[in-house]
């Protein structure tokens, strides 16, 4: 049985640990942009970018994208209702699609939910499945629509040899104690589009303390 919570040690890590922090540099050192370079090889893109969560990324990425207030924006049925509720939060409206039984968001479902107002969709890959990604993007791509996957449960899955988080305008993962990578919190960014990775670059500078 694989462990829904479980925290992987390695020899030397606290000793890492202790050097991090006494650094003073838990934020701006050399270990976090050796994890974004490493971890957007991994899935296959050319940017990643470390994130406070994988919310926060989330609401990161469509405020890049320029979503405004009464923007609609496709979510499966079945989400975390957090997500939701910071969506509307902000303005947007979420639109909820009918899932498959794998409980991953469908395109015929997504087809019921579009509408004029439609700029996003929020493609989530759950429990390990890919949702239908490829016939998504290809959907949204005739729109217009901007496509954000939603790999927290997924890390490591893959759609016809592809890593999930390489499809879209942009993906993001969280490192929450219950997700693949469980490091206490986080998240991470990724896309190959250079414009939104260096608005949220941008966002995230201006956010640190100096």
């Amino acid at each position: 049985m694989i462990p829904r919570r479980s925290t992987t040690t390695y020899r030397g890590m606290f000793r890492d640990i202790l050097e991090a922090v006494f650094s003073g540099k838990l934020a701006s050192g050399d270990n976090v942009p050796r994890f974004e370079n490493e971890f957007g090889r991994y899935i296959g893109v050319e940017y990643a970018l470390a994130t406070s969560s994988g919310r926060d990324g989330l609401m990161m990425i469509l405020r890049n994208y320029g979503l405004s207030e009464g923007d609609e924006i496709i979510v499966p049925s079945y989400t975390l209702e957090d997500i939701v509720k910071l969506m509307r939060e902000a303005g947007y409206v979420p639109v909820f699609a009918d899932v498959g039984k794998d409980y991953n968001m469908t395109l015929s479902g997504i087809r019921k939910a579009a509408s004029g107002r439609t700029k996003a969709i929020l493609a989530t890959h759950l429990f390990g499945f890919p949702c239908e990604i490829e016939s998504i993007v290809k959907f949204a791509r005739k729109r217009g629509i901007v496509v954000i996957e939603d790999c927290a449960h997924s890390l490591g899955a893959e759609c016809n040899g592809r890593k999930v988080g390489s499809f879209g305008d942009a993906a993001f993962f969280s490192f929450e104690t219950r997700k693949i990578i469980n490091a206490l919190g986080g998240g991470m960014i990724v896309t190959n589009d250079r414009k939104l990775f260096m608005k949220c670059w941008e966002e995230l500078r201006s956010a640190k303390p100096s």
